[in-house]
């Protein structure tokens, strides 16, 4: 089920990639705006879910498998607000406050990333790809338990743009968690969590 989830999303993603290698473009293909300028910013809204993936064990015991399961976590509802500003043509820097609640059978998860965010736009008029990489702290809630661990995400996106000031698309982001520990009693319980962030997106320029 995950695994045709992630296909489908993926395949939408490339299909609205245009051929970037040919000889001759129409120059209709450039109509308005082909590259940001240094200070316009982008506010951005991302919602729609995310799904479990696994967990990486850096450090199992004898015996113990390097990949663990997370099919205890059902997949849950996630979102973000990110604000970025372009430093240079085309390149985008900035920051994105998120946040995701998923269930297990009796116990309630919840996440809140503040990250940095780094992005690169691939622009083809309508159409925009960026590639970005955030990194930060999460916040995360397992009913009263709680804990702020290191988050590094990974991402890709496809925007059309609607006129000069408004995006719509998909989003795609990695969740790339570890929760490290080094001594000899609990380094055995080190994990890196995945999860994987799809979104509805909707982009203002200005």
């Amino acid at each position: 089920m995950i695994r045709n989830v992630i296909t489908v999303c993926c395949l939408l993603l490339l299909t609205l990639f245009p051929v970037f290698a040919q000889e001759e473009d129409s120059t209709d293909d450039y109509i308005g705006v082909t590259a940001y300028s240094t200070g316009e910013q982008v506010f951005a809204l991302n919602a729609l879910g995310i799904i479990p993936l696994f967990n990486i064990v850096p450090f199992p015991a004898d015996g113990e498998s390097s990949i663990g399961s997370l099919d205890s976590v059902k997949p849950g509802i996630a979102g973000s607000l990110s604000l970025g500003f372009f430093v240079m043509d085309n390149f985008m820097i900035g920051g994105e406050l998120g946040g995701m609640i998923a269930f297990t059978e009796n116990r309630s998860l919840s996440m809140v990333p503040i990250t940095f965010t780094a992005a690169y736009y691939f622009i083809k008029y309508p159409f925009e790809f960026p590639v970005s990489l955030d990194a930060g702290i999460t916040l995360n809630s397992l009913d009263d338990y709680f804990k702020v661990t290191p988050i590094i995400k990974p991402g890709a996106g496809a925007y059309w743009n609607l006129n000069g000031e408004w995006a719509i698309g998909l989003k795609m982001d990695y969740w790339f968690m570890p929760e490290l520990y080094f001594s000899d009693e609990l380094k055995s319980q080190s994990r890196i969590a995945n999860f994987l962030q799809l979104s509805l997106s909707g982009v203002y320029h200005f």
